[in-house]
């Protein structure tokens, strides 16, 4: 009998071995999966990671943009209302010599000798009723009404006239 209980002994070992060794394979076979699984957990993090900074240089990138935007903006809104300053005034300034030229015209009436005289000494007429008989030796524009510089509207066939004298003092 004491041999059975060798055997059973025996027997017993030799199952306590194999479950050992099962259960060294299936640890081993566990931790390569654990393994794997922690590197491809740190592989995404390493990946996350370089997205989150690859965003951040981007957002940062954004964020510098919108301030020099922002600078642009600001810089043409003051150039905006520089101009729009500069418009006013040029207004002004325009409604002043309309004045100027009003009492001009009062001063010295409309006729063939001193009719409307720019500052480089061209003359024409504008439209005030004037017939082409009061502009004796009128040469007609080269000009189309909407295209001369001087901006005559008195016109005949079309044209204004422009009569070369010397400008006449404005005193």
């Amino acid at each position: 009998m004491a041999l059975s209980n060798d055997d059973s002994a025996d027997r017993m070992h030799q199952v306590v071995i194999a479950a050992n060794q099962q259960l060294n394979h299936v640890l081993q076979t566990f931790h390569a999966h654990l393994d794997d699984h922690k590197n491809e957990v740190q592989a995404r993090l390493r990946e996350t990671h370089h997205q989150q900074d690859a965003f951040g240089h981007t957002l940062n990138d954004h964020a510098q943009l919108i301030r020099q935007l922002r600078h642009q903006i600001a810089r043409k809104g003051r150039e905006i209302r520089q101009l729009q300053e500069a418009h006013t005034e040029l207004a002004q300034s325009v409604m002043r010599l309309n004045e100027l030229l009003a009492q001009q015209m009062k001063r010295y009436p409309l006729d063939h000798r001193n009719a409307n005289i720019d500052m480089k000494g061209h003359m024409g007429a504008p439209c005030l009723g004037i017939t082409p008989g009061d502009l004796p030796n009128a040469s007609p524009c080269s000009h189309y009404k909407d295209e001369c510089p001087f901006s005559y509207s008195y016109h005949i066939d079309g044209h204004g006239p422009r009569i070369e004298f010397p400008a006449l003092p404005l005193d």
